[in-house]
Order: structure tokens, then sequence, then C-alpha cells
């Protein structure tokens, strides 16, 4: 999918080099099957949208939720008490996954200081009344800033998140800034 790479690349690049910078929301997304050169592209406009409004600022963790979710009960699970989570699926897990997922981790860490969610794969049929149904079971998630359909995930372009470095978010100005430790 080269329409998109410039903003990936950039994004990557920035992350390896920089101690210091802003995650932005791309122009335009697309869910495509951007590993086939002759796939039809179709792209949207971004929007990175809050579920719930506030200011956080923390140690990021997180990943693929279903990936992330192998962690628990092992040595390699993050072991922050103030933590910002990334979440995000891929295409193989739909929205009932995504639920059980949540829901699973919201036990393990379950004072999060924010969310910020990726954007989902079309083949996770996931639309945004189900996912505001879903994250309208978690009272937690009422509480902190919740970011939601952001440039991380299974669909093009992505930005790059330095896994450990601090995360300071303000949904009012739509601010992700990351500082590295």
């Amino acid at each position: 999918m080269e329409a998109l790479q410039d903003y990936q690349t950039e994004s990557w690049l920035t992350a390896l080099s920089q101690t210091s910078y802003d995650l932005t929301p791309s122009q335009e997304w697309g869910s495509n099957a951007w590993y086939l050169p002759d796939a039809e592209m179709t792209f949207h406009q971004t929007e990175w949208k809050v579920y719930n409004h506030g200011q956080a600022q923390a140690t990021a963790i997180g990943g693929n939720l279903s990936t992330f979710s192998l962690l628990r009960g092992t040595p390699y699970a993050p072991q922050d008490t103030d933590y910002i989570l990334f979440l995000e699926e891929a295409e193989e897990d739909d929205y009932f996954n995504f639920d059980r997922a949540l829901a699973a981790l919201l036990q393990a860490y379950s004072e999060p200081k924010a969310v910020l969610i990726g954007r989902f794969p079309k083949e996770c049929q996931m639309t945004e009344e189900l996912l505001l149904y879903i994250l309208d079971k978690y009272p937690v998630l009422r509480t902190i800033p919740v970011i939601y359909d952001m440039d991380f995930a299974h669909t093009q372009p992505l930005f790059t998140v330095t896994i450990g470095a601090t995360v300071s978010v303000d949904t009012k100005a739509m601010t992700v800034h990351i500082e590295e430790n």
C-alpha cells in the first residue's frame, strides 16, 4: 500500500531516532489486502474518536490484544503500576474475541490511566455501535481518557509506539506525546 507508506515510514523513523515525539493522525486509512500489489484500495478519512475525555501520563504497555493477553501470568507481563494501554486486534479476531479479551485484560490490569484503541480491520466486523456497547460495560473506562480508531492496528497506515516510554494523553487537545525514559 504505497499510497500510505510515507506516514508509516516517517512514524517508524521518528520512533527510532527521537526520544520525544507526538503521535498524529494520518490523513486517510485503508483496511485492504495491503500485501497484494494489485488489491483494490479503498481509503477513508482518518478521525480519532474520544469515548471519554481526560488527561493522563503513564508508561505505554500493550499491543495486539490477543498476543498481549498471552503474557498474563508469565514473568514477561509488564508490571508497571502507572500504565496506559495501547490495544488493537488483528483480522482473525472478531468483536466477540475483543470483548472477551478486554474483559480478561481489565481484570489483570484494572487501573489503567488511559486506554488507546487502534482501528479495527474490516474483517473484525466491529462497528462503532458495537465498540461503544462493549466499552460501556466497563465502569473504569468512564473515568479515564479513552481514544479509539487510532492509527495503529492491522490497518494502513500505522504509527509506531515506543513501548515502555512515558505517554501523555490529552483528549481535549487530542494530543498523544511519547517521551522515552
